[in-house]
């Protein structure tokens, strides 16, 4: 009985007045063994926070989806045990969800759950908590001043005054915002940010309240001690044992007698981490110094291993099993150079390609040297020789192998934002014995790439807000290059969150190719070879999902060596776009979530065509390519669908099945059946299967 009185007393919130009780009276019947079968929240009057989010601020756990899953499948059940009812934990849960309520500005806040319902049958607790959250306090007035209690602005010199106003305005534009005290540490480190970015090295910023709890209102009120104006002076590294210490201070963007700036630290830091040469890299500034004009600072690193060899095994579903091997030198000859040697090897086995087509085969190596310090930290030169095998016998009847050397100069003028151009010189060798290499020549490749990444997000690895600017350049056509052409294209990405686990995914891609000269003839078969990999082409699953691989727009059907299959044409011009919702998963955690997307995109490619609609050939068998339009946009292709995401260890998993809402026909046909009604074999166009309409994705890594 000492028991259940005092489990009374707990879920009655501390107290056992009638009311209470009331409420509460069959939970006499719970005991050591009772477990928790829900937990939920009721709100009174107002709702500021998710479920989700309250339920990260609590210790006691329910079963999850999972294992409610377990738990009506056959033979399989969960551990009752790990949701056991543990009453004490219970009211410490109340205790820790006022805090929580508390620290986002909520004084008053009622929470108890003397709603929570217990089955005696089942021997289980839904708990259920009553929130009542009351008024919020309100920011009425924020105010600056220096440590003499003059304002903050008179301690500055008259050229950064303009500067600090703006700052100040802008912080003040928050007061009629609810007050938390994750924005208090905000704006104070903002304060503190500004004055250490601008040369005061030894800033000191403090903050307090006057709460007015009758009017829920707070005033906040910040004292700034900005201190002297500061410059570097001695920098002193530790740790380097085979690097040599002029490799860290040539990565630091400040030397001895330059003014002082946190974002300056903060860029060296990203300069040695970025040579990829440390597990650890720290530049500070040490505590134990005189507050005055000069600044020490010092670089504690711990270096990796200099050589390493990685292993991956990797699976697609349509390039079936690969692997990949790779061997580094860290520093290799001192410098900071990196040397690597790498290989891959896609086998197409165990592969699952989508329709009739079948899984290519390749190899390739090379080998790069990264040198990453020329004139300055920001600009590098990686030359690179490798060499490829491409085997697509079973598919077109071609196999080639290629090798040359690419040479990338990388400036990167912001993290994650760089400017890139690229010489790559080849040789390709079409390889004898398929349906047509034999009718194809060797030939040189000489292209220059330029490209950009530009933009600003809040995570360069899982963003949620912000955007992404992706131009490219292409031209090919110097030193008797066997293709000449100019390509341009452009990827625009944006984030934006709509709620605090709910965000707005959008991209759009336009590209246009322009060849040149003789390459202007692309119905040739050599020409329209050496182009295959240069046209544009749509579809798969990082692009409109509706459709398959490069399957997306024009496409004939032609017999190959064990099959029949489409073939896309491609295009000299691509526009496509992409707007997904990410929802979280009702009832797992933040790991799991939910997308719904539409896509839309075209292709210019065109083939001509007979009054039934049939795909006309030349005497070889090849189809006639017809004028492009180039950005009709009568011709959009649409795709909705939706999918399911995890973030594991090692990236996103998403599962995606897509929907065709406005199909071409081959679509929709076989293409054996496809093949036979183009060439007169059969009087009649395939019939359309309906199933065709969807399309299946297993990928690896954010949609974009």
């Amino acid at each position: 009985m000492a028991l259940a009185g005092l489990l009374l007393v707990l879920l009655g919130g501390g107290t056992a007045g009638p009311a209470r009780a009331q409420n509460t009276t069959d939970l006499f019947l719970s005991n050591d063994a009772t477990t928790v079968r829900a937990i939920s929240f009721r709100f009174v009057d107002t709702k500021t926070f998710e479920e989700e989010q309250l339920k990260e601020q609590i210790v006691t756990r329910a079963p999850g989806f999972w294992d409610r899953l377990r738990d009506v499948l056959p033979l399989l059940s969960y551990d009752r045990s790990l949701y056991r009812l543990d009453p004490i934990e219970l009211q410490r849960d109340v205790v820790r969800l006022r805090r929580f309520y508390r620290r986002n500005g909520f004084l008053n806040p009622d929470i108890d759950y003397p709603a929570s319902q217990l089955d005696t049958t089942e021997n289980t607790l839904h708990v259920i908590f009553t929130i009542r959250e009351g008024p919020p306090l309100v920011l009425q007035d924020i105010r600056f001043t220096g440590a003499d209690g003059r304002p903050a602005v008179e301690q500055f010199p008259e050229p950064l005054q303009p500067r600090w106003r703006k700052l100040r305005d802008q912080i003040r534009q928050r007061a009629g915002n609810r007050f938390t005290e994750t924005e208090l540490v905000l704006s104070r480190g903002e304060v503190v940010r500004w004055l250490r970015d601008r040369g005061y090295a030894f800033a000191q910023v403090d903050a307090w309240t006057l709460v007015d709890s009758a009017a829920h209102v707070v005033d906040l009120h910040f004292t700034v001690d900005a201190g002297p104006m500061a410059y570097f002076g001695e920098v002193e590294v530790e740790g380097v044992r085979s690097v040599s210490e002029r490799v860290v201070l040539r990565e630091l963007p400040f030397r001895p007698g330059t003014r002082f700036s946190s974002g300056r630290l903060e860029r060296g830091q990203r300069e040695l981490f970025g040579l990829n040469l440390f597990r650890v890299a720290l530049v500070e500034v040490p505590e134990d110094q005189p507050r005055d004009s000069t600044v020490t600072v010092r670089v504690r690193v711990r270096e990796a291993e200099p050589r390493y060899v990685t292993t991956q095994i990797g699976w697609a579903r349509e390039d079936g099993l690969s692997l990949q091997a790779s061997w580094q030198h860290r520093n290799f000859f001192g410098g900071a150079r990196q040397f690597t040697a790498s290989a891959e090897w896609r086998t197409g086995l165990l592969a699952l390609p989508q329709g009739d087509r079948q899984a290519v085969r390749s190899f390739s190596a090379s080998l790069s040297l990264r040198q990453p310090y020329l004139f300055t930290t920001r600009l590098s030169v990686i030359p690179s020789p490798f060499f490829t095998w491409f085997d697509d016998e079973n598919q077109l009847g071609t196999s080639f192998y290629e090798f040359g050397i690419n040479t990338t100069w990388i400036y990167e003028f912001l993290p994650f934002r760089t400017l890139s151009v690229q010489h790559t010189f080849a040789r390709a060798v079409p390889l004898g014995g398929g349906q047509i290499a034999d009718t194809l020549n060797v030939y040189n490749r000489n292209i220059v790439t330029a490209g950009a990444t530009l933009g600003r997000l809040n995570d360069f690895q899982n963003p949620r807000r912000g955007f992404l600017i992706r131009p490219q350049v292409e031209a090919a056509g110097l030193l008797k290059s066997g293709i000449t052409y100019y390509k341009a294209s452009l990827d625009l990405h944006g984030y934006l969150p709509l709620t605090r686990r709910v965000g707005l995914n959008a991209r759009v891609t336009a590209g246009r190719l322009w060849p040149l000269g003789g390459s202007r003839n692309q119905q040739d078969p050599e020409v329209e070879f050496r182009f295959d990999p240069i046209r544009f082409y749509a579809g798969g699953s990082g692009d409109v999902r509706g459709w398959a691989l490069q399957l997306l727009g024009a496409k004939f059907a032609r017999p190959a060596a064990r099959d029949t299959l489409y073939e896309a044409v491609g295009g000299l011009a691509k526009l496509s776009g992409s707007v997904e919702v990410r929802w979280p998963f009702p009832g797992l955690g933040s790991r799991w979530g939910l997308a719904t997307f539409l896509d839309v995109g075209q292709i210019s490619g065109a083939l001509q065509r007979d009054a039934d609609g049939r795909v006309l050939r030349d005497e070889s068998g090849n189809p006639l390519l017809a004028a492009e339009s180039i950005f009709n946009l009568d011709a959009l292709k649409y795709g909705v669908g939706a999918g399911l995401r995890y973030q594991s260890p090692v990236g996103a998993l998403r599962f995606d099945i897509a929907y065709k809402l406005n199909p071409d026909p081959e679509d929709l046909q076989p293409a054996a059946a496809r093949y036979l009604f183009d060439i007169g074999a059969r009087p009649d166009p395939p019939e359309e299967r309906f199933l065709n309409r969807f399309n299946i994705h297993f990928s690896i890594g954010q949609t974009f």
